[in-house]
């Protein structure tokens, strides 16, 4: 088993953030990174963090076995659909190694116990390694998005069904 837990850092501690998601290999899934400039800090992190809004989540996956992060975990309750939406990003370097399948369960755990019944992902059409995971992990194909992305929708439900109570 993973000894995996989750940081939520301070606004002088994104720059493992920067270094995620401004790598070329972790963003090719993203077809692209995203710049995270020091001077977009303070609102993301104002957004995100600062202010305590319930209908955003953010933390890094540490790995305490290894001392190091290994990625980010995020959910965001989407105004206009009402969906709440899951990001889990796994430095490439630590891919294909377990940690994507136990973050997802980490913060499927968080949004559970923060009061939300069913949480979804929006998977890129050709991105086949992820849509094999929430599948297999439990989750149904619900739709598409207007760019033919994949949908998936699990319920508090059916996740204490395959995996037991909220912990």
């Amino acid at each position: 088993m993973m000894n995996l837990i989750y940081i939520i850092p301070k606004k002088e501690q994104l720059y493992y953030r920067k270094h995620l998601v401004e790598d070329i290999k972790t963003m090719e899934y993203n077809h692209g990174i995203v710049l995270f400039p020091e001077e977009k800090w303070d609102s993301w992190y104002e957004k995100w963090i600062g202010n305590n809004n319930p209908n955003f989540y953010y933390a890094y996956i540490f790995d305490k076995d290894i001392q190091s992060y290994v990625g980010e975990i995020a959910y965001r309750k989407e105004e206009d659909s009402n969906m709440v939406t899951l990001s889990v990003i796994i430095e490439y370097s630590y891919r294909n190694k377990g940690y994507g399948k136990e973050a997802l369960k980490g913060l499927i755990n968080i949004a559970f116990k923060n009061g939300y019944k069913e949480v979804y992902d929006i998977i890129d059409k050709d991105n086949i390694n992820s849509q094999k995971m929430f599948s297999n992990f439990g989750f149904k194909i619900v739709g598409y998005d207007e760019m033919n992305n994949v949908i998936f929708k699990i319920t508090k439900e059916e996740f204490i069904k395959k995996y037991g109570k909220i912990k």
